[in-house]
């Protein structure tokens, strides 16, 4: 059975702003990030933690599983995302080691 996903606007369920690396960024009680948005031509991320309630996976910086399909890879340390780049997606826990991103909220 499918997750039922509340239709939302991205911004409508909050939102941070995460400019210091190396720190641990876990949204508010009973929400997800849901989108980063890279603000920095440089954003590289440490740590992307997928929300895995449900039988959905989402790309991350941990090992893969067979939801995300075969061959997939995960975001290396190394990856740079410039400015502008948008990841769409379900994480409970962000960290950046460079750069500057938005962040915004769901359920």
């Amino acid at each position: 059975m499918g997750k039922n996903f509340e239709q939302i606007d991205i911004g409508q369920g909050g939102s941070a702003y995460l400019a210091d690396a190396d720190v641990d960024f876990t949204p508010p009680s009973g929400k997800v990030v849901i989108a980063i948005t890279s603000l920095d031509d440089a954003t590289e991320f440490n740590t992307l933690t997928p929300d895995n309630t449900d039988d959905v996976a989402y790309m991350s910086t941990a090992t893969q599983v067979a939801q995300n399909g075969t061959n997939a890879d995960v975001i290396p340390a190394s990856e740079t995302f410039p400015a502008g780049v948008t990841l769409y997606g379900r994480w409970t826990k962000v960290q950046i080691d460079a750069g500057a991103v938005l962040m915004y909220f769901g359920q």
